[in-house]
């Protein structure tokens, strides 16, 4: 939809502004554009999960939780000042869903098979892996095993916040 391309351009590129102005800490204060990018991208999630409820053929229990779980846990983890980079590096990701919207549009307007659909698709693909998957073993290697004794940033979770983020990662 034409919605969720808007927000697929805008949001991350409030993330963009965002990681250029945070410090690398996890315990770092979120920015205006941290704010901002937060809030874009949570009324969209609001936007499609109310739309993924309407409609019941389109999601699954998997992109219901998806939603569900970014709603609760990237405002908290923003509002705490918990790991605000790492919030922001995953609304970035969601400039992949230009590509991806771009493909639902083509096959809307019956452009399957033609070279242009193959374009975007290939794009699409491709852009998603070295966004979205590629960053994985360095996101998880900064969060949990990078130099321990700089983990007395550790010290700002609870409980709630381990278990919640090991649930969630």
């Amino acid at each position: 939809s034409f919605v969720a391309l808007f927000v697929s351009a805008v949001a991350p590129a409030f993330a963009i502004g965002a990681l250029c102005e945070l410090p690398t800490s996890p315990v770092a204060a979120p920015t205006q554009a941290a704010i901002v990018a937060l809030g874009i991208s949570m009324g969209y999630i609001v936007f499609d999960l109310v739309w993924l409820l309407l409609h019941p053929e389109l999601g699954t229990p998997t992109i219901l939780a998806h939603h569900v779980l970014s709603l609760v846990g990237f405002p908290y983890a923003t509002l705490r000042h918990l790991c605000v980079p790492f919030v922001q590096f995953f609304i970035l990701t969601e400039a992949t869903g230009l590509l991806q919207h771009a493909c639902m549009l083509l096959l809307k307007l019956d452009r399957e098979g033609t070279p242009l659909y193959f374009i975007v698709g290939v794009s699409w693909t491709v852009s998603f892996f070295l966004v979205r998957i590629m960053p994985s073993p360095w996101l998880i290697y900064e969060l949990v095993w990078k130099d321990s004794s700089r983990h007395l940033w550790a010290s700002a979770f609870t409980p709630f916040d381990f278990w919640f983020g090991v649930c969630t990662l």
